[in-house]
């Protein structure tokens, strides 16, 4: 089954901070400056949304914040999985545990499934994150 990851998702272009040429799928948080993203400082950001081209510093990013798009794992995922920002800067993301005590941001869910540094797709949102205590 072909997916078009562009229909009826909610997406912007920012402008990066930073260069993203090596962080295609993968979240970006809101930058310093107006209309810009960067790469999160860890698993506590506040993401806004996936970045889906590869933009140097300073150029247009495509940010997808709510709809279906690829996501780049930070470990096994299974499909069906809730999803967080891993505990590392590279906006890539891993099973969040319900019920595990810990305090997450769930940024999405997997629709399929995947190890590390594979390419998943995902059912993001990021229009009303925040960190919660599962």
């Amino acid at each position: 089954m072909a997916i078009n990851y562009d229909a009826g998702a909610i997406q912007s272009t920012l402008t990066s901070e930073s260069d993203l040429s090596s962080s295609q799928y993968t979240f970006v948080m809101i930058g310093t400056a107006d209309l810009s993203c960067k790469s999160p400082a860890d698993a506590n950001s506040q993401p806004i949304g996936v970045v889906t081209n590869k933009p140097a510093a300073n150029q247009a990013a495509a940010v997808i914040h709510a709809g279906v798009t690829q996501v780049k794992a930070g470990g096994s995922i299974t499909r069906g999985d809730l999803l967080k920002l891993t505990a590392d800067t590279t906006g890539r993301v891993q099973a969040a545990t319900p019920g595990s005590g810990d305090t997450f941001t769930v940024v999405g869910r997997a629709l399929q499934s995947g190890a590390a540094n594979e390419i998943i797709t995902a059912l993001v949102g990021c229009l009303n994150s925040g960190n919660h205590e599962a």
